[in-house]
């Protein structure tokens, strides 16, 4: 492939297909166009690379975003030259603001077509503006520049991509005509001592060592020193994989301090955690309870959080030491609480914290633990006594009848609140998944199934109706994947968020421009892409048809119809009765 190649541009391209591969790259997300040719045809020759076509550069996007996410090894997309990259610009700021790595090999015209007028032209060198990690412009391949170059380039992408914080990279490639392997009689550095010597083995060209990931000594003392012997609070943000999540289980069993795990942390779900306050957006709703809570040290590990409630609280408590721990150097801080901040690997620190902390003495478990476990009894009562079918009520149960180890995904706006509301412990565990870096609702779908494809397993999304609609055309790509996609997707027939706000207030303008009712129902979506349907109307038969889902072969969609101002009243409903059950 390399040995042969009939041209300079087919020769350059060659060799970065070759080191991505070698980097650990497996997964190539192209869109068709003429300009990536080059690029295109070398991936497509590479027998380690997998290949997925994705026609629309912003769905190929989310999809490379989601793999990365829960793979935590960034995807490569190649796109042609013009718009077609400008559609990556929604996952690109989202894999930039959230840490997860992507890889953009985009094709360029040459130089001389620059600022010309020439057609499928833009300015591509400043696109993406801040939110890169590294950026190259490559020059048009030719014998004149030594191999090498490509192979270094290609190596830092992948490094920066990689390193903290991790982040997207973008390589940009100027090609001339041809684009296609057409033969142009030109002699490559094949007798070049060092690519003779790197196409003889099946290693990358540079390796970057791997920096340190602990903190210093003196770091992990300091921490002890802040929280030894104090009464505190642990809140666990999102984290990325089962080995951040067991330290975090690990360091929270020797603090024995309330845990307030937020839904994506991964805490939630699986084996239950010892003092996970799983309630307590609902719970911080009582004075009293907040009131009862008088932490001298805040510990957050992970710096995402759902709820606003718990943010609020944050904010205003009375504690002396705020700690945030993460594995990236920004600052995440909105209210301006934190007064020590560790950028380290999450894993290592707090397995190395919890063995350099002494046994914490606790007389009886904190109040606020008993409080949550009576607030879980009464919302697993209310639910198992209620067949109505409510956008809490799906939460809840889908929670609980997932199966084990399987990928959930979900929706920024009420999906991702609702989970992290009404999600009891004690179901399956569940690899979970949100784009809560910008918190977007664009992309949703084919985030979802990158998620899939990056975990090699299947998954549920859980979806409003408007970001449904936004990436309706994802569709298409679930006829082709192995997963399964159970997408359940709640249709309150406009944004069902905005009923929360003060907006809603306003009447006149609300439901146009706001609430932006659509009037649709998603039967013909499911039979244009050949996905299996289902529409309950009861509890119970949103629970069968959500089993029955996973049991048949392919993917579904189950389409649940609530009416938005059910939904405001059924949220007040639930909140005021856990605040009556602790009364």
């Amino acid at each position: 492939m390399i040995a042969d190649a009939p041209n300079a541009n087919a020769y350059w391209s060659a060799l970065a297909i070759e080191e991505l591969t070698r980097l650990g790259v497996e997964l190539f997300v192209i869109s068709p166009g003429s300009r990536s040719t080059p690029l295109t045809l070398a991936a497509a020759a590479h027998p380690k690379a997998q290949t997925k076509i994705i026609l629309d550069e912003r769905g190929a996007a989310f999809i490379a975003l989601g793999y990365a996410r829960a793979s935590q090894k960034p995807a490569a997309l190649i796109c042609t030259s013009g718009t077609a990259l400008a559609n990556y610009y929604p996952a690109i700021i989202e894999a930039s603001v959230d840490c997860v790595p992507l890889l953009i090999l985009s094709a360029d015209r040459p130089p001389e077509l620059r600022e010309t007028g020439a057609n499928q032209t833009i300015r591509q060198t400043t696109i993406y503006g801040d939110y890169l990690r590294w950026f190259t412009d490559m020059p048009c391949p030719t014998n004149e520049i030594a191999a090498e170059f490509v192979l270094t380039s290609v190596d830092q992408a992948h490094h920066r991509a990689l390193c903290s914080p991790a982040g997207p990279v973008q390589i940009n490639w100027m090609f001339r005509e041809p684009l296609a392997p057409t033969a142009t009689g030109e002699i490559f550095e094949h007798a070049n001592r060092r690519i003779e010597k790197w196409l003889t083995k099946n290693t990358a060209f540079t390796h970057y060592e791997k920096s340190a990931s602990k903190p210093p000594s003196e770091a992990t003392k300091n921490l002890v020193k802040k929280v030894n012997g104090k009464q505190g609070i642990l809140v666990a943000g999102q984290l990325r994989d089962e080995a951040e999540r067991h330290a975090v289980r690990t360091l929270a069993a020797k603090l024995g301090w309330p845990v307030f795990a937020d839904i994506t942390s991964g805490l939630r779900t699986g084996e239950r955690l010892p003092n996970v306050i799983a309630m307590h957006d609902v719970l911080l709703r009582s004075p009293a309870v907040a009131a009862d809570l008088l932490p001298k040290v805040v510990l957050q590990i992970g710096a995402r959080l759902t709820s606003k409630r718990l943010l609020t609280f944050l904010r205003d408590c009375s504690c002396d030491t705020y700690i945030l721990l993460a594995n990236h150097p920004f600052r995440h801080d909105p209210d301006h609480r934190v007064t020590l901040r560790l950028h380290a690997d999450i894993a290592a620190t707090c397995l190395e914290f919890a063995q350099k902390l002494p046994e914490q003495k606790h007389a009886q478990s904190p109040k606020i633990v008993h409080q949550n476990a009576h607030a879980e009894q009464a919302l697993n009562r209310f639910f198992d006594q209620s067949n109505d079918l409510s956008e809490p009520g799906i939460a809840h149960a889908v929670a609980k009848l997932a199966p084990q180890n399987s990928v959930f995904f979900l929706a920024s706006s009420m999906p991702v609140r609702d989970m992290d509301n009404f999600a009891v412990p004690g179901g399956p565990a569940l690899h979970v998944f949100a784009n809560r870096g910008a918190s977007g609702i664009d992309g949703t779908i084919s985030s979802a199934i990158g998620c899939a494809l990056g975990c090699q397993a299947s998954a549920t999304l859980l979806i409003g109706d408007i970001a449904f609609l936004h990436d309706l055309n994802a569709l298409q790509q679930l006829r082709s994947l192995e997963e399964k996609l159970v997408i359940v997707v709640i249709n309150n027939n406009g944004g069902g968020i905005f009923s929360f706000l003060p907006v809603a207030e306003f009447k006149t303008h609300f439901e146009r421009f706001f609430a932006t009712p659509h009037g649709l129902t998603f039967k013909p979506a499911a039979e244009l892409f050949k996905l299996n349907y289902e529409y309950p109307r009861t509890s119970a038969d949103f629970k069968e048809a959500y089993l029955r889902a996973w049991q048949r072969s392919g993917s579904a969609l189950i389409e649940v119809q609530t009416e938005r101002e059910q939904n405001l009243e059924m949220h007040k409903k639930i909140a005021q009765l856990v605040l009556d059950e602790l009364a």
